[in-house]
């Protein structure tokens, strides 16, 4: 028996035969639409079967209604946003990203247009490739959201917020980070933050999309799902969608967790400079001089002055090429004579703080007079500048020099590179120069022609990128032993302080004779100061190896100098590059500044 109650909405059924199906109306739905519209099949055409007249069984009842679209969960308002900021995002931080890396290499050129710094500039590129990185992961894998992903970036968000507030309250590192890692940094927390709010929309839209439908027990996802499963399978596809979506969902995970991976060294790294950060100046005569040579910003380097200007001779002898000049005798006897102040330039990759420690040595031992050794800006206990041309590395020096009212004269003591350095400021300042030391020293054929050198790209810009990772600093700081570091070894080493690494990569690039440097160096013979009592220290070994550099030593002998000024060219035999680290070099060195200071 069928009970039939007429509404004006439409006609409900009841069938006390079968109470499961309860009540249903005759208003298609997503599923009943799908059902037969009775019990009884469809007559057929032409069939008489339940009419007197005749006329088909179906014009009875209405044409079936078509089944509505059901409307996905995908398709609403905040999902569109949320892909619509996240697409925007990713474009912004990848030219963000092209910007600060062309800063890394480019700092003179672009630096004046970017927030003030006085690092290495790659630590805001970092931010920018993480923000970069994230941002495009998350268009890429939109739809694939999940649990474990959202963790990690979580853990990004809460690293790069602690970040965030070390740089803000360590002086030094808000004095070098200054506002362009803050402004990159927030940037990249607003970043990951629309990566978690995106992956959690697309989430919550997935699980209202499996809530059950009405009152059955199978949701949308699962009828499609079933539906799917039963077409794939035909096709041989079922288990390749799966694996697919499997991997789709570790590549999320995993571009997500090496990001939270690298945020924990550069969390690690900023703690160790924090910690390095309250080191204090190495000695009590150190002055830290705020100058603005070659950068759009004030940056400050580290001088160090010590010792009279004025003393008696001491008592020995200094070995000449032609006789010993016993020094009790000249100067008139005990009487105190004015002497020049001893100024050094130190090799490439060496502070100056550490590489005039036999200087400050003969200081003490009463040998010498006044002695000035500084770290140039990048080096040691200096800020980093956005240009390494020599040109600008020499007026920060008489910028400092100037501050601490040094009158000089100067002996200049130039090691390596620091040779090039002494001879463009000899040229800026002639009248200042009372003589010249140099010490197996770089020449513009020797820096700037040859290529002779080690790769740039391995052995400087590399370790330059990755400082900020601390892989060099951290397993030492961590484990210890013997290869342990303290911490004025992590500011003063050249591997282990990432200003000195990124003012390396920049020194590499202008060693060139297209520079700004090579010009600066060809343009300085014009008025260097030729006659200028001037020796000259080689290092025997490499120019018994390297034609080339016995080559350069020769011109620096007869080109650069002139005959009036020159005093001596000695090969210090069995010492390397480095004449004044070995004791018997050392012992050269001491007596070619003490000649030249008692001249």
């Amino acid at each position: 028996m069928t009970l039939i109650r007429e509404h004006k909405t439409g006609t409900e059924v009841n069938h006390p035969d079968h109470p499961w199906l309860g009540t249903m109306s005759r208003e298609p739905s997503e599923i009943t639409s799908l059902l037969p519209r009775s019990g009884r099949s469809t007559p057929r055409k032409g069939s008489t079967r339940g009419t007197s007249t005749g006329t088909q069984a179906t014009s009875h009842h209405p044409p079936p209604r078509p089944i509505p679209i059901r409307q996905t969960p995908y398709n609403t308002w905040p999902i569109r946003l949320s892909f619509l900021l996240i697409t925007l995002l990713s474009f912004v931080s990848v030219g963000v990203l092209v910007i600060l890396a062309l800063n890394t290499r480019f700092a003179t050129l672009l630096s004046p247009y970017l927030p003030r710094h006085r690092s290495s500039r790659v630590l805001p590129m970092w931010y920018g490739l993480i923000a970069s990185w994230l941002s495009v992961s998350t268009v890429i894998l939109f739809w694939i959201p999940s649990k474990s992903t959202r963790i990690s970036l979580l853990a990004s968000l809460i690293l790069l917020t602690t970040d965030l507030f070390l740089i803000c309250l360590v002086p030094e590192l808000l004095h070098r980070e200054s506002l362009l890692t803050i402004s990159i940094c927030i940037f990249a927390i607003l970043t990951i933050s629309a990566c978690i709010l995106s992956n959690r929309i697309v989430q919550a839209a997935q699980d209202k999309e499996a809530s059950i439908v009405h009152h059955g027990s199978e949701s949308l996802r699962e009828a499609e799902l079933r539906a799917r499963v039963l077409l794939l399978q035909e096709e041989n596809n079922f288990w390749k969608y799966q694996i697919w979506k499997v991997i789709k969902k570790v590549l999320s995970f995993t571009a997500v967790f090496v990001t939270s991976v690298v945020l924990f060294l550069i969390t690690i790294d900023l703690l160790i400079r924090s910690y390095d950060s309250t080191y204090p100046l190495p000695f009590k005569f150190s002055r830290l001089y705020t100058v603005k040579s070659g950068a759009s910003v004030k940056y400050k380097v580290h001088l160090a002055c010590t010792g009279p200007t004025s003393m008696k001779p001491p008592e020995l002898s200094i070995k000449s090429d032609e006789n010993m000049a016993d020094l009790t005798n000249t100067g008139g006897g005990s009487r105190a004579k004015k002497i020049p102040t001893v100024l050094l330039e130190t090799d490439t990759g060496v502070a100056g703080t550490r590489g005039g420690d036999w200087l400050l040595k003969m200081r003490e031992r009463g040998e010498i007079g006044r002695v000035c050794i500084w770290d140039r800006p990048g080096y040691g206990f200096s800020d980093a500048s956005e240009s390494t041309e020599v040109g600008a590395t020499v007026n920060a020096l008489w910028e400092a020099l100037e501050q601490s009212k040094e009158k000089g004269p100067f002996v200049l003591v130039g090691a390596g590179y620091g040779g090039i350095l002494t001879r463009v400021f000899a040229s800026r300042h002639p009248d200042m120069v009372y003589g010249h030391l140099f010490i197996d020293a770089y020449t513009a054929r020797t820096y700037f022609l040859t290529g002779h050198r080690r790769s740039p790209l391995m052995h400087k810009h590399l370790p330059s990128l990755l400082s900020p990772l601390s892989l060099h600093r951290f397993p030492q700081a961590l484990f210890g032993g013997r290869h342990s570091t303290s911490r004025l070894d992590r500011i003063l080493g050249s591997t282990q302080n990432p200003l000195t690494l990124a003012t390396l990569a920049q020194e590499s690039t202008l060693s060139h004779s297209r520079s700004a440097s090579f010009n600066t160096l060809v343009k300085s013979l014009e008025t260097y100061p030729s006659d200028a009592s001037t020796i000259i220290l080689s290092s025997g070994n490499m120019t018994r190896d390297d034609k080339i550099w016995e080559k350069s030593q020769r011109d620096l002998w007869e080109d650069v100098t002139d005959e009036k000024g020159r005093l001596r060219w000695t090969l210090v035999d069995d010492v390397g590059h480095a004449i004044c680290d070995d004791s018997r070099g050392r012992e050269e060195c001491e007596a070619a500044v003490s000649e030249l200071v008692w001249h």
